[in-house]
């Protein structure tokens, strides 16, 4: 172990600032990109949340900073899908700005907390909402400065609403194709991170579906589960229980490094699993019950993280489901039940002329469908920059750091207009600049580090 005590602002600096000034060139529909090389492969990536994620610093203190760093970018883009690079703008500026002010530490922060709960206020004030479909095409214009994609994207989600769902997925072909199906989604998520396979997700397609009021600790409660869906001729299960670990969980996990069956555990609760069962055709199982091989459902793709699920074009009955919506529509308290079992789905198939070009380009297109999302369900503001930069808080540390984002802006794009067409959705300014102050305020009040030392090959 080491110790670093009295310089440890100058090596958080050097962290914050080797980030920062990485993904900077990114930030806006300039299109400027990073090439990431890990391993045998390479990507050319203008997403702040991937760049933020692949990015490794030589200096270990330094490396180990960085990831409490990357936790602006990760958490701003659970939230909202977009706004990554922002928020980092915005926490190198706070930090700058902050040393300048001369200002002790414990002032600093109550001053920035203030601060925050002004902008917050401001913000939502000047808040408004989506009322056309051209009002969604502005929004995903300043993710992704391509007209044809842009209509294309607030076209299709202006059909599913505020409640669809989003999956953006690659394609075989070289084009960019949509279409519409059935969704559901639920607040649970896989019971471990070493379930994914895919960054910070598992994506399941041809997926066989189990809800149950069992819990799986041993293989002798789970590997017969498992041996009825192989004796089907599939290899893939996502299981609905109440609970998941031990042996069973290792037995999961090293069946999914071996490649042979992926099983994907989510712990849910009773009403979910109901509307699972009844959205993808699989009957549920009791605590009492053994399971049959007629119990499983179907999902034509899962997709799982820690936070939620999404069944994509479930196999359940569509007459037996509509059945169930009327008659919970009876009931005021079943709205937004009704809501997530209507759900619409819009899966983007993103396809180009090389695997790098597509890869980046899915990247781009995952963050203006969330950014058009997010506008439809919680109204827009003056975009560019221009929000943060007109705010002005009893905060002068922090009214200095809003100035950043614009100039940035202005720096990677040269000059253009500034005009109302240019907006940005309220909810994603809202939590760029909330993750920013949060780390921040975190780093400020830093007066060590206590890392590893990497040992040498």
């Amino acid at each position: 172990m080491k110790i670093i005590q009295g310089s440890e602002f100058e090596v958080i600096m050097s962290a914050v600032n080797k980030l920062v000034e990485l993904v900077k060139p990114t930030y806006g529909a300039a299109g400027n990109k990073i090439i990431i090389g890990k391993g045998f492969g390479v990507s050319v990536l203008d997403d702040g949340v991937q760049i933020a994620k692949d990015l490794e610093l030589e200096d270990d203190a330094e490396n180990y900073v960085l990831k409490l760093i990357r936790e602006v970018a990760v958490k701003t883009n659970e939230r909202v899908g977009d706004g990554t690079t922002s928020s980092l703008i915005l926490l190198q500026a706070i930090l700058k700005e902050a040393m300048k002010s001369g200002k002790s530490q414990r002032e600093i922060v109550k001053e920035l907390e203030e601060g925050l709960t002004e902008a917050i206020f401001m913000i939502n004030v000047l808040s408004k909402p989506i009322k056309t479909q051209e009002d969604l095409e502005k929004v995903a214009l300043i993710s992704f400065d391509n007209k044809e994609i842009a209509k294309l994207l607030a076209d299709i989600i202006f059909k599913i609403g505020e409640n669809g769902l989003i999956d953006v997925q690659a394609s075989q072909g070289a084009s960019i194709e949509s279409e519409i199906v059935s969704g559901f989604k639920t607040l649970s998520g896989f019971v471990s991170p070493y379930m994914a396979n895919d960054n910070d997700k598992c994506v399941i397609d041809d997926a066989v579906i189990l809800t149950t009021d069992k819990a799986f600790y041993n293989n002798a409660e789970i590997v017969p589960v498992m041996e009825m869906v192989v004796k089907s001729g599939k290899s893939n299960l996502v299981v609905f229980c109440k609970d998941f670990s031990g042996e069973a969980l290792t037995t999961a996990i090293l069946n999914k490094i071996k490649g042979s069956f992926r099983l994907v555990a989510i712990k849910a609760n009773e009403q979910d699993m109901s509307d699972v069962a009844l959205l993808t055709g699989a009957k549920h199982v009791l605590l009492d019950t053994k399971v049959e091989p007629t119990d499983f459902g179907y999902a034509k793709k899962v997709v799982s993280r820690l936070e939620d699920t999404k069944i994509i074009d479930g196999g359940g009955d569509k007459v037996g489901v509509s059945e169930v919506v009327n008659e919970l529509k009876k009931d005021k308290l079943n709205e937004k039940r009704v809501a997530n079992l209507t759900n619409s789905v819009a899966v983007i198939r993103v396809g180009a002329k090389t695997e790098s070009e597509a890869k980046a380009l899915q990247f781009k297109i995952e963050d203006a469908s969330n950014a058009i999302k997010v506008a439809y369900k919680g109204g827009v503001v003056a975009g560019a920059g221009r929000t943060l930069s007109g705010l002005n808080t009893s905060s002068k540390i922090l009214n200095s750091a809003l100035q950043y984002p614009s100039k940035q802006l202005v720096e990677n794009m040269g000059y253009f207009e500034m005009t109302d067409d240019i907006i940005d959705p309220t909810e994603v300014v809202i939590a760029g600049l909330e993750s920013a102050v949060s780390i921040a305020k975190l780093l400020l009040e830093t007066r060590g580090i206590i890392y590893d030392i990497k040992q040498n090959d």
